[in-house]
């Protein structure tokens, strides 16, 4: 029996939102659309009825889409209402001698990890094993079948704050849906940009929004460090607008129609852009344009760099990945690769079940498909949700969803234990 998973990603500007058919074999009959977002900025909610009725617009437009009528919906988390911590928990296993550590065990000391790590005013979104302590002995990923007498967990617990998180369901609610979960948006959009060669070894995955920018570290497929930035594409448009002395929705389309981040002496010195405003043309040199916008991109990139080099340098990094509506600023990726001193690739929709329905779809021509990369990842977190792998085990907490799975890996645990 299969049923339909909807999402929704939302930011300052835009609203998108995907539904998709979930059964045991995967996702299929793929349905998006994108419409611009109102009530809502640098990711908090301004107009709760305004947020209400861009919600319902966008969800009845991918109804008429779709022909899926929708009732429960999926959201991203935006990153200025996101905390990131660790929480401890260390559990004994044995009152004398040691035993092995069996499923049950790592449950078990995640739990009260995540019990130590809750409070009232946050609410706990993921909670992923960061590494275990086997007898006081770091750094162990996974402790199953090792023999100790306590276990140590540390959990990376992502969290949103409470009152957004109720402001939010508040108005999905008034706009006649209930929200079923949350996502950090740069963990979902990781979900389809890497491939298995890129899990490999260390990546960077950076989501470059308006806003602010999401950096996620990886090592070997599993995520070490988040970090999240407020700085983003809106710094360029302001610093314009500053600038030129100009609104900053006339210095947004300048900043997509001419300005550029690079070697500003290849336009001629005298060449000008004319702006219109309050019925008359104003020229502004479009050199001037491209020395604010390299600027203000080179400082966004450092700031970039000198996040990441507090974990980790730029030489221990394998790949990097960018994504986001700034990286389309014509340069972005070239100062970001000279920054960084590394090859830097833009994100693209790798993830097999996903591409495979995008095929021949026009989204995947140009970069129109950046602006759906989270609304598809959430496809992805809450597939992973709702249909955990085949050996049974959830993703967050690695216990069964399954009660014949579940009682089958305790007849195992048990014999394992005294066998």
């Amino acid at each position: 029996m299969s049923n339909y998973i909807c999402t929704m990603d939302f930011g300052s500007s835009k609203i998108t939102a995907a539904v998709a058919k979930a059964g045991r074999k995967g996702l299929s009959d793929l349905h998006f659309t994108m419409m611009p977002s109102r009530g809502i900025e640098k990711g908090m909610i301004v107009d709760s009825a305004a947020f209400s009725n861009s919600i319902r617009a966008v969800l009845r437009n991918l109804l008429g889409k779709s022909g899926v009528k929708i009732r429960n919906i999926y959201t991203n988390i935006p990153a200025p209402n996101v905390i990131v911590k660790h929480s401890r928990a260390i559990i004994p296993l044995a009152e004398r001698g040691n035993k092995v550590v069996t499923p049950s065990d790592v449950m078990r000391v995640n739990h009260q990890a995540k019990v130590l790590g809750a409070n009232l005013e946050e609410e706990i979104i993921h909670r992923i094993p960061y590494s275990y302590s086997v007898d006081s002995k770091e750094g162990v990923l996974n402790p199953l079948g090792l023999y100790s007498h306590k276990l140590e967990s540390d959990l990376l617990l992502v969290c949103g704050r409470m009152s957004f998180v109720q402001s939010l369901s508040r108005a999905v609610n008034q706009a006649g849906y209930e929200m079923k979960g949350m996502a950090l948006s740069g963990i979902a959009a990781a979900e389809v940009v890497f491939d298995p060669l890129m899990r490999e070894g260390t990546c960077v995955f950076c989501d470059v929004g308006s806003d602010n920018t999401e950096m996620l570290i990886f090592r070997n497929g599993s995520l070490r460090h988040i970090e999240i930035l407020p700085t983003g594409g809106d710094d360029v448009t302001m610093e314009l607008a500053k600038s030129v002395d100009i609104p900053a929705v006339l210095a947004e389309d300048i900043k997509i129609t001419h300005a550029f981040a690079g070697d500003c002496s290849r336009i001629e010195e005298d060449k000008e852009v004319l702006i219109k405003r309050n019925n008359i043309y104003k020229p502004v040199k479009q050199r001037q344009i491209c020395e604010v916008a390299t600027a203000k991109t080179r400082e966004i990139c450092t700031n970039i760099r000198r996040t990441m080099e507090r974990t980790i340098t730029c030489g221990e990094v394998d790949t990097v990945i960018a994504a986001g509506r700034t990286i389309a600023l014509d340069g972005f990726l070239e100062t970001l690769e000279t920054i960084l001193g590394i090859p830097v690739r833009q994100a693209r929709i790798l993830n097999p079940g996903i591409a495979g329905m995008l095929k021949g779809e026009d989204i995947l021509s140009g970069q129109k498909y950046m602006a759906y990369i989270t609304c598809f990842g959430l496809l992805r977190v809450a597939y992973s949700y709702e249909y955990p792998s085949d050996n049974g085990q959830n993703p967050v907490s690695g216990v069964s969803g399954n009660w014949m799975r579940r009682a089958s890996a305790k007849i195992k645990e048990i014999y394992e234990e005294y066998f």
